[in-house]
């Protein structure tokens, strides 16, 4: 069973396939506030969301894989330090 809140002031309505859900809008302040938050947040992300590829560690007994820049098709298998 669901219950219903009396809501003052505006309120919002969303629905997502059979359910509805009325909540309240937030305060003017309140988004502003949390649009800074997020902006803040994304420029602390951007970073390290702008520089391209990913970097691997090598561990132990566990194999690393790279291609070779000079014979396309070809693979280099590094493990241990051993490179083939």
């Amino acid at each position: 069973m669901v219950s219903r809140r009396a809501t003052k002031g505006a309120s919002s309505k969303v629905t997502f396939s059979g359910v509805t859900v009325i909540a309240p809008k937030p305060a003017s302040a309140d988004v502003k506030r949390n649009v800074a938050m997020s902006s803040e947040a994304l420029e602390r992300a951007k970073k390290r969301l702008m520089r391209p590829g990913v970097r691997l560690y090598a561990r132990k007994d566990v194999p690393l894989y790279s291609a070779d820049p000079d014979r396309p098709g070809v693979f280099i298998r590094e493990l241990n330090g051993k490179t083939e």
